[in-house]
């Protein structure tokens, strides 16, 4: 996501219209560049887990943890070490997340957001606790493009509710 001004220089490229690209991405960066700095002056790191589905989190090597990092976050995700449904929640619930993030449109068979909310492991946890437990369409966070800035603002507005 972070990478989305390149991408969208390289398929303008590609469909011989580099310059309104070019021009996209520039202002697309801009934006980016923007919010990263509001970012880098807030002092506190807020721990955050995203499920991508039922028993899928985050993982150290993810797209989705290096984006959680550079919006002032930790992923817990990184620290789960489990690939079994009953340990990775007992993992999450362990790691006590402050925020959790779900994502709506990513391969999930059932409601996210509902599975976290009723499920006895996240309640035990800040996020349940102080009602910070969201949800957002995965392809606002998945593929990177012209609208990868609404879906870096709505997980910024997640992670740091008191900035943005």
């Amino acid at each position: 996501m972070l990478d989305a001004p390149q991408s969208i220089i390289q398929i303008g490229e590609a469909l011989n219209c580099k310059d309104k690209a070019v021009k996209l991405a520039r202002e697309l960066k801009d934006e980016m560049d923007d919010l990263l700095e509001k970012i880098k002056r807030i002092p506190k790191k807020v721990r955050v887990c995203y499920l991508c589905d039922i028993f899928c989190v985050a993982w150290k090597s993810c797209v989705m943890s290096k984006l959680i990092e550079a919006l002032g976050g930790i992923n817990i995700g990184r620290n789960v070490k489990s690939n079994q449904q009953e340990s990775i929640l007992k993992e999450i619930a362990r790691e006590d997340p402050e925020v959790i993030i779900t994502a709506k449109g990513h391969r999930e068979s059932a409601d996210l957001l509902s599975f976290v909310k009723e499920t006895s492991y996240f309640k035990k946890t800040r996020a349940y606790k102080n009602n910070r437990i969201y949800q957002i369409q995965a392809e606002l966070v998945c593929r990177p493009g012209p609208r990868a800035i609404i879906g870096l603002r709505r997980l910024a507005e997640f992670i740091h509710p008191e900035v943005f």
